[in-house]
């Protein structure tokens, strides 16, 4: 995974989703989801990195807004991938390691990595690194499950090493970074009765392509975002959160944050922020 040298290739073990794939639609369509609420912060960035890229197609949204996106991911598989589907003018995606990343200080303007603590032991380390590359004041996208609400699911990732309560989340960003929004995501586990129940509006919403998604992503991943488009549920919204609210409900954590730098100019970035 991001930071661990035992598993370069991924394809079968439900931790990379492949839109060539069955079975993912409920997965895709949370990736998504936190991927269009980066979007909201990368604007204008010309420099973003894409840190645990998987299979790429989060790195493609990004790439519609950001300048240049560089997707970065341990595995190999999930890099081959990548770039045979989702190579673009201004995107570039390498295999690296996140705990030895060869990015000179202050490169990137913008970071974002979704589902990476989790699968590393040494949060202080990652922190540090993406710190060290990103530029003052720039923004960093990044999520974890609440250990508190992720224990209570029928079904827990093996491949988790290292899952956070809320608290713990924030005082390890609270080190390095100014969190400006915390953000949560519910999950829930299937919708096959949901995509039998709109499977005949599926295409017609394909051919409006009204999410502006059809030049982005695979053929499969707009079915599975059709369906949800017409059953706007709950469990997939995301909601900001008061940074001290006891969270019990959401699953997916995500904080918005930026580098320390100069006072007088991080409050010029914070409300910058505040205003999207």
């Amino acid at each position: 995974m991001a930071g661990s040298k035992k598993q370069h290739n991924t394809k079968l073990t439900g931790e990379r989703f492949y839109p060539d794939l069955e079975g993912g639609g409920v997965a895709e369509i949370e990736h998504i989801e936190r991927y269009r609420l980066a979007t909201r912060f990368v604007k204008e960035s010309r420099l973003c990195l894409d840190a645990a890229c998987g299979t790429g197609y989060g790195t493609a949204i990004i790439a519609e807004f950001a300048k240049k996106v560089v997707g970065v991911d341990i595995a190999d598989d999930a890099i081959t991938y990548a770039r045979n589907h989702f190579l673009k003018p201004n995107v570039v995606f390498e295999r690296m390691d996140l705990n030895e990343m060869r990015f000179p200080d202050d490169y990137f303007d913008c970071i974002v990595s979704f589902e990476t603590l989790e699968h590393i032991n040494d949060h202080e380390n990652l922190l540090n690194q993406f710190r060290r590359i990103l530029k003052p004041g720039g923004m960093l996208a990044i999520s974890t499950p609440d250990i508190n609400v992720s224990h209570r699911l029928p079904s827990r990732s093996p491949f988790h090493v290292h899952e956070l309560r809320q608290e713990e989340f924030t005082s390890l960003l609270d080190k390095y970074f100014v969190i400006d929004k915390l953000f949560g995501q519910k999950i829930i586990e299937s919708l096959d009765w949901l995509q039998r129940l709109t499977a005949k509006l599926v295409p017609f919403l394909q051919k409006l392509d009204f999410l502006k998604l059809r030049k982005i992503l695979p053929g499969k991943i707009i079915k599975d975002y059709a369906v949800y488009a017409i059953n706007p549920i709950e469990d997939y919204k995301i909601h900001e959160l008061n940074l001290h609210y006891k969270n019990d409900k959401f699953v997916n954590l995500i904080a918005i944050c930026h580098k320390k730098q100069e006072w007088h100019y991080a409050l010029v970035i914070k409300k910058q922020i505040n205003n999207r």
